[in-house]
């Protein structure tokens, strides 16, 4: 193995390390501050958001980036084009349905107070995010 490689893993390792402790640190806090219902409710959000990130995501982003490299300058700015002009489309749409069907399913299967608000909110939260990767990724 070269070192940059060695020097890469560390740096993600080491990421993926203290994120995880943060958040086992914060529990505590979480709990008191918010109540194990109220932190409940914080754990069924966090699982909501990482469920539909994967939904509105769709493998764009590794398509980008397998496809990137086989491009030349102006195929490559086509391909941005066309992964943020789905990411717009999807996201939209699926913004669009959540909006007319979250009332019926958040109340049935969800059980959140402000659940449709904050169905709307991960959604666009999801969207904003694989947008604005999709920009700055180059």
């Amino acid at each position: 193995m070269n070192s940059k490689f060695r020097k890469a893993a560390l740096v993600y390792a080491v990421g993926q390390i203290l994120a995880k402790s943060l958040n086992f640190i914060f529990i505590p806090l979480y709990t008191s501050k918010l109540g194990t219902e109220g932190y409940g409710q914080l754990a069924l959000i966090d699982m909501i958001y990482s469920l539909i990130n994967v939904l509105i995501i769709l493998g764009i982003n590794s398509g980008y980036i397998r496809f990137y490299k086989e491009n030349d300058k102006i195929g490559r700015k086509k391909l941005k084009g066309t992964a943020i002009t789905f990411s717009i489309i999807f996201s939209t749409a699926l913004i669009f349905v959540n909006w007319i069907a979250a009332p019926f399913y958040v109340n049935k299967f969800i059980h959140l107070q402000n659940g449709v608000s904050i169905m709307n909110l991960i959604l666009i939260r999801c969207a904003t995010e694989q947008i604005t990767y999709l920009l700055i990724i180059d």
